[in-house]
């Protein structure tokens, strides 16, 4: 439907999870996936589920140390799976 051929996941993996359960309010971030998206937002899963993002307005970054630049220490203003934007260090957040 959206362009996406031979999609795979696993069978009971987290996306069956947040199809049945919702994220909580443990939950924080985003689904990593392997393929241009590079993330996947709970709320795909299960849109009714009320979750920590939606509660929190994405206020989450403060608290999370993967969530910052490797070089200048700078954290990301929303928690998406994507390359750093500094140049020199253009590493993953995860």
């Amino acid at each position: 439907q959206r362009g996406f051929q031979n999609l795979y996941t696993l069978k009971g993996g987290i996306s069956h999870f947040l199809e049945q359960e919702g994220p909580g309010e443990d939950w924080e971030g985003n689904l990593f996936v392997f393929d241009s998206r590079l993330a996947l937002q709970p709320s795909t899963f299960k849109p009714d589920a009320n979750t920590h993002e939606k509660q929190k307005g994405n206020g989450l970054i403060h608290k999370l140390t993967s969530a910052r630049c490797y070089l200048c220490g700078s954290s990301v203003l929303e928690l998406r799976h994507r390359n750093c934007a500094n140049l020199d260090c253009n590493f993953l957040f995860l």
